[in-house]
Order: C-alpha cells, then sequence, then structure tokens
C-alpha cells in the first residue's frame, strides 16, 4: 500500500491541532474560586524606572493639536477615474502575458491608461 503525502500532512496538521486546542481553550476559561488568576506583574527597566506594561484601558494624554483638521476629500465622483486604473492594470497583465511587439503595445497603453486614471482620481 502506497503512502499518499498530502493525507500524511493533514493526518499530522490535525494532531497538531488536537494537542494545541486542549491549550488554548483552557486560556480561554474564567477564573474559578479554587484557582484564582495572579495579578499581573510589572516588569521594570533600571534604565527607565518605570512601569513597562499599562492598564488594558490605558489611553496617554496628547496635547491637541495646533493645526486644523484637514476636510476629508470628495470622493463620490471617483468611480469612472478608479474603473480606468483597473482596466489599465488589467491591460498591463494581459499585455505582459501576451508578450511579443503587441503584448508590448497593450502593456503600454494599459500603463497610460492607468496613469490617466491615478492623475484624475488625486487631481
Amino acid at each position: 500500500m502506497s503512502r499518499n503525502p498530502l493525507r500524511s500532512t493533514a493526518l499530522l496538521a490535525l494532531m497538531l491541532a488536537a494537542a494545541a486546542l486542549p491549550s488554548s481553550v483552557r486560556a480561554q476559561q474564567a477564573a474559578s474560586p479554587g484557582n484564582p488568576v495572579p495579578a499581573a506583574a510589572v516588569a521594570t527597566n533600571p534604565a527607565l524606572m518605570g512601569p513597562q506594561v499599562g492598564p488594558v484601558d490605558f489611553v496617554r494624554w496628547a496635547p491637541p493639536s495646533p493645526f486644523d483638521e484637514a476636510a476629508p476629500q470628495d470622493r463620490i465622483n471617483a468611480g469612472p477615474n478608479i474603473a480606468m486604473m483597473v482596466v489599465g492594470g488589467a491591460a498591463m497583465v494581459v499585455g505582459l502575458i501576451i508578450g511579443g511587439d503587441g503584448g508590448l503595445v497593450i502593456a503600454t497603453g494599459g500603463g497610460l491608461v492607468a496613469l490617466v486614471g491615478l492623475w484624475r482620481y488625486l487631481r
């Protein structure tokens, strides 16, 4: 009987998943009263002399920026420009697959269409 390498690989992956599953499931369970969870230890660095980890909900305060927020750009009519970029990119790929002089012409034309679409999108 010949051995199938795909079957052996799948069996090995299944065994590794079965071995790792109980430990990951146990990590997700809540602590029982008989098995309390130890308090989080705070590691310190002698060079910094401060805690290396913070509370889960800890958010650093940052001073407000002196600059105004940029207004969101209007991308409502961006559909045709995005379509030009996609069609141009697809033409470049097709031209490179075709190869030869004809493929070079198709790829160059696709590149130009993609660049025009990008220019119109960013304008």
